[in-house]
Parts: C-alpha cells; sequence; structure tokens
C-alpha cells in the first residue's frame, strides 16, 4: 500500500526513486522561495518559531521542531504542519502528505491539534510494547479515560476531539485486555495530512 507521502509524490517503483522525487521537489522549492524561515516577514517569523518549538529536554535526540498552522506562498493555509531544520536528511522526515520550504511561510500559529507537551513527552518516550508494536499512550479528554494517542507522534484527531482537548495532567498506559476489546478511541496521529517545511531559522 503507498503511503501518503508516495501518493503525493506517485508511485515510484523503489525507495530510493521515492526520496530522489522528494529531493527534486525540495530543490525546486528553495530555488524559488529559500530555505530561510519567513524570508520576507524579517526575524519576527524565526522568533516566533524559536519560541514555539518543541524543548530539547523533551526530545533531546531530535533536531529543532515546530509543531504548528502556517500560511504558505502557492499553497494557503495548512494544518498541521511540522516545521525542521533543513539540514534533517529527506530519508528521516516523518510521513507526510507535502513539504514545503521555509521561505514560503507568511505565518504561522498554535495548532489546535498539536499535543500538550506533556504528552507529547510521554507519547515519544514510551519503550513499552504491544503485538510486537510500540504500546499507545491512554489519554483523557472532559473526564474520560478512553483514548489513544499513537506513539512518536505530534498531533492528534479523534472524532470532533483535538490535541488542544487533552488533559495534559493525565497520561497512562492502557489496560491490554481492554486493547484486545477495542474499548478505547484510537485517534489519528494526521500523518496522512501532515505539511513537513524544512527550514533555516
Amino acid at each position: 500500500m503507498a503511503t501518503p507521502a508516495m501518493q503525493r509524490y506517485g508511485k515510484p517503483k523503489t525507495p530510493k526513486q521515492h526520496f530522489q522525487q522528494i529531493r527534486l521537489n525540495l530543490e525546486s522549492l528553495a530555488k524559488r522561495y529559500g530555505l530561510e524561515l519567513g524570508a520576507n516577514s524579517g526575524d519576527s517569523l524565526a522568533a516566533e518559531a524559536r519560541r514555539m518549538q518543541v524543548p530539547q529536554r523533551l526530545l533531546p535526540h531530535q533536531p529543532a521542531l515546530v509543531p504548528c498552522s502556517a500560511e504558505l506562498d502557492g499553497i494557503g493555509s495548512v494544518d498541521p504542519c511540522l516545521i525542521v531544520q533543513a539540514t534533517w536528511p529527506i530519508e528521516l522526515l516523518p510521513p507526510h502528505r507535502r513539504v514545503a520550504v521555509g521561505g514560503q511561510v507568511k505565518s504561522i500559529g498554535k495548532s489546535p491539534f498539536s499535543l500538550p507537551k506533556c504528552v507529547l513527552d510521554a507519547a515519544w518516550r514510551s519503550r513499552s510494547t504491544w503485538q510486537g508494536c510500540l504500546m499507545p499512550l491512554l489519554v483523557m479528554i472532559k473526564g474520560d479515560q478512553k483514548y489513544l494517542v499513537r506513539p512518536n507522534s505530534w498531533f492528534f484527531r479523534c472524532g470532533e476531539y483535538c490535541g488542544q482537548d487533552i488533559d495534559a495532567a493525565f497520561t497512562s498506559e492502557p489496560n491490554e485486555r481492554d486493547l484486545k476489546s477495542e474499548l478505547y478511541n484510537w485517534g489519528d496521529d494526521m500523518n496522512a495530512s501532515l505539511t513537513v517545511i524544512l527550514a533555516k531559522f
């Protein structure tokens, strides 16, 4: 089955061709817009990105990451977005729908889909497994402890709820028996609609 990224870039025969297509697309965008974040907006946009970036104490082995929404030249409003440093290897980009570059960014803002920082921390630090995969994270919304955040994710949506609705004071491992019985509601990590922005900031 093709990943969202492969659907966006066509269906290359090999992973090498897939990454090459992303690389060529980024090179074309970089020539047109540049990699500097908000190149036409002065230093304020880069400063805002640094203010919004995930604290390194939460994800010490990741480069600077900025979960956000954005207004992009040539695309329009996009949400969710993940701004990453332009030096991040193409092969390590998370699954995504499209890529963009820093020079396209007109403005950024907080995404309602972004996970609270402590939930984000727990989602990335968990090493427990279930059925050969990393265990999801149990969270609470409006007093109801029945929602699952997928491991290694930045965003969350489940029906009418999104990341900003999660109670940041509660995280836990789900009960394996209830997992098997499908008593929880799985959240969407939104990778299928994610825009990854490679930028210098």
